[in-house]
């Protein structure tokens, strides 16, 4: 498997690839208002959601639903990027397609897994196919959860409700971890 390095760019928080534009890891902060930057003390970190999808329209309305809901955000396009992007940027969260070309979603999550730095991490499964050996299969390969992806022709507001379940996933696993359920 190839690894690529990834440059982090302080000023202005994007992560890319080294290799070019077209394999770039991108993230965004979602502005904040002016009573937001004089509390920034008080305000925990936005958690980090990694979006792994080869399809470019999809990254973008999870992206857009991700930001709405205060959410950084991170991109991947390949399951290889994706192992190395959790490497680098250690997101708290993976969205993860289950069918990717070159190394796809069940494979990228096995190798996440076998990290130190993926054993706890949110990986979200996704795929249209919703059947029961396709989730059974996201399961065995490690994910924490599935959700079906939004089917073509699906609005903003239905990515938007993806991003609440996101949010109640890992509030959830936060809430298991701190009580010590297993």
């Amino acid at each position: 498997m190839h690894k690529s390095n990834l440059n982090i760019d302080e000023s202005g928080g994007n992560y890319y690839r080294s290799s070019g534009a077209r394999g770039q890891l991108q993230t965004s902060r979602r502005r904040s208002s002016k009573m937001e930057q004089r509390n920034t003390s008080k305000l925990a970190v936005e958690p980090l959601v990694l979006i792994v999808d080869d399809n470019e329209d999809d990254r973008i309305l999870m992206s857009r639903a991700l930001l709405q809901d205060g959410f950084r955000v991170a991109e991947a396009t390949t399951g290889s990027e994706a192992v190395t992007a959790v490497q680098d940027l250690q997101p708290q969260v993976v969205l993860l397609d289950l069918f990717m070309h070159q190394l796809g979603g069940l494979g990228a999550c096995r190798l996440i897994r076998a990290e130190p730095e993926g054993a706890d991490i949110l990986i979200i499964m996704q795929s249209g196919l919703q059947d029961a050996g396709t989730i059974r299969r996201a399961y065995d390969a490690g994910a924490s959860d599935f959700l079906p992806k939004p089917s073509v022709g699906s609005t903003l507001e239905d990515y938007l409700a993806m991003a609440k379940r996101v949010r109640y996933l890992l509030r959830n696993q936060h809430h298991t971890a701190v009580n010590g359920i297993d």
